[in-house]
């Protein structure tokens, strides 16, 4: 996955943006209609083995937060420098139990 509890740099390069943005697209597209459930677990590996592919230096972020009862709940987002490329809806209100980058 990526060397454990660090992080890729926090800006991007600007020439990669239109291939995080098919990326994204296209998961996110693909998702709808998979036989299992692409969550943003299954969202968020599948970015991290593309990006991986393609040399992008990237970070896989795992977070839970706990709802109002006793619940909780899990979260994965990926992360290219400033652009959040899976799990962009609600990533901000989870708390961070891990982080994987990949340089």
């Amino acid at each position: 996955m990526g060397k454990s509890n660090l992080e890729s740099a926090p800006e991007s390069d600007p020439t990669q943006y239109t291939v995080l943005v098919r990326i994204a697209s296209s998961i996110e597209a693909v998702s709808k209609y998979t036989f299992w459930k692409s969550n943003c677990f299954a969202q968020a590996l599948c970015a991290h083995w593309i990006l991986k592919r393609k040399k992008i230096s990237h970070t896989v972020y795992f977070g839970l937060q706990k709802d109002k009862a006793t619940t909780m709940k899990a979260h994965a987002w990926l992360r290219v420098g400033d652009k959040i490329v899976t799990g962009r809806k609600g990533h901000e209100a989870y708390t961070v139990l891990g982080k994987f980058a990949h340089t």
